[in-house]
């Protein structure tokens, strides 16, 4: 399918339409990028520590998210202590 007619499908999903039922704008289409699914990347993390004390490879969308995955497996919170350094792979 088209940009366009994937625009138009979630758009018509949405409720987006004219008394026919019809998209007939791109009033949307902000919303619309915004809510897209942004593909997952390989992100290696280290978390240090006087030194590294972890290492993970996670899958994220972003460096942000990868650094949260890899303190969610750390089970814990981050007191200021630890550095997190990230890099897609």
């Amino acid at each position: 399918m088209s940009k366009m007619g994937n625009y138009v499908v979630w758009c018509q999903e949405k409720g987006y339409t004219d008394a026919e039922g019809e998209v007939d704008s791109m009033n949307h289409v902000d919303e619309y990028m915004a809510d897209r699914i942004k593909p997952l990347k390989a992100f290696k993390v280290d978390v240090k520590w006087t030194g590294t004390i972890a290492s993970f490879q996670v899958e994220a969308r972003n460096a942000e998210e990868a650094q949260e995955l890899a303190n969610k497996k750390l089970d814990m919170e981050s007191n200021g202590l630890i550095h997190f350094e990230t890099w897609e792979v």
